[in-house]
């Protein structure tokens, strides 16, 4: 039982690669496979040729689609409702003559009713009521605000390459519906062109920094020339934007790095200012210090000078036959030798060499007393 159970699995494995290996996709050029959020990826060559070709045709159908741009069905009708979301194609509902008494206008539409094949009037949304054989609703005519987004590639005085986005916001106008329906079969078409046209007028006598700067009026550029331009056809444009400005890859990175070695460049003088007041203040401290210092120092001996002139006149009037010479010299050797002791006390080696006769200290005396002579001429 187990090896024939095994041997139905391996036939059955078999035959699915085999079926698997029979159904070949029929639509192999198809270019779209990816789909993200439920939005389907279209390469640019595909979207080229169906924004050019597929529009000219006065019947459009999903059959027609896929064979013009070879592509499966359901990727067809997805290319119908992207080329209708954009206003480059209309769906239209048949309704002849004779196939019914009344027809629906959805809301936020306007019908457009024919007599014969000549335009008879316009209906709001709602039941229409229809004359059999006599009256129909041919088409209709969309009030809903729609966008187009048209992507411009041109070039800048300074010679470089960008591609320009601009965001283009437009609707019908509906006392104009008969123009908006019979005067222009595609209103994104014609909206592409005036737009190309004005940035490609525009751009090229700006450098790369004066787009840019200027965007906006060349956004308002454009707005002034759709709404002298798409009036007449029926059509109201709210706003013309310019969302994008993209140079080409290299130039950004020239703009970027010199953006930052500019930002450097102020830093490092930014830096060298701030070390300049730091050398600065760290002088008049200094100074400052010294200054204080010094008459720390002169306070100082000023008081030494007057307790010794104390000690000198105390001495003097209390011994007799001592003259404020000897005393001097007393206290001069005193304060010699009070000198040495700190000195062997606070360094860091406490052997000190001084004369060690009994005439040293005579010597000493004497030759303090010398230094403090002025010169002889």
């Amino acid at each position: 039982m187990g090896p024939k159970i095994q041997k139905s699995k391996e036939a059955k494995a078999k035959a699915a690669m085999a079926g698997g290996k029979g159904k070949k996709k029929k639509w192999s050029k198809g270019k779209v496979q990816e789909k993200l959020n439920n939005a389907v990826c279209w390469d640019k060559a595909t979207v080229s040729k169906l924004q050019k070709e597929i529009p000219k045709a006065k019947l459009i159908t999903p059959a027609i689609v896929s064979e013009r741009i070879k592509v499966n069905g359901s990727l067809a009708r997805q290319a119908l409702r992207m080329l209708e979301s954009t206003g480059q194609i209309q769906r239209v509902k048949d309704s002849l003559p004779g196939m019914g008494c009344c027809a629906v206008v959805p809301e936020a539409h306007i019908g457009v009713v024919e007599r014969f094949g000549k335009f008879d009037r316009t209906e709001h949304p709602g039941c229409v009521c229809l004359i059999p054989c006599v009256t129909g609703v041919t088409g209709m005519v969309p009030l809903n605000v729609r966008q187009l987004n048209v992507r411009v590639e041109t070039k800048t005085a300074d010679n470089v390459f960008i591609i320009m986005e601009v965001s283009v916001q437009y609707e019908a106008i509906p006392e104009k519906a008969y123009d908006a329906f019979y005067r222009l079969t595609s209103p994104a078409g014609q909206i592409n062109s005036y737009v190309y046209d004005v940035v490609r007028s525009s751009a090229p006598t700006m450098a790369l920094d004066e787009v840019f700067e200027e965007k906006q009026k060349i956004a308002v550029d454009i707005k002034n020339q759709l709404i002298d331009a798409m009036t007449g056809f029926g059509f109201r444009i709210l706003d013309a934007l310019v969302v994008d400005i993209e140079p080409d890859y290299t130039v950004k990175e020239a703009m970027n790095e010199q953006n930052a070695s500019r930002r450097l460049r102020i830093a490092a003088q930014e830096k060298a200012e701030a070390e300049k007041i730091m050398l600065v203040k760290n002088a008049e401290a200094e100074a400052e210090s010294k200054f204080l210092a010094g008459q720390g120092i002169a306070r100082q001996r000023q008081a030494i000078i007057e307790g010794l002139k104390t000690s000198v006149e105390s001495f003097t009037e209390g011994t007799q036959g001592i003259s404020s010479k000897d005393v001097m010299e007393l206290l001069l050797i005193t304060q010699h030798f009070d000198t040495i002791k700190d000195l062997a006390s606070s360094s860091k080696s406490q052997t000190i060499f001084i004369p060690h006769n009994p005439g040293a200290v005579g010597e000493i005396a004497q030759e303090i007393m010398s230094s403090l002579k002025p010169p002889k001429e």
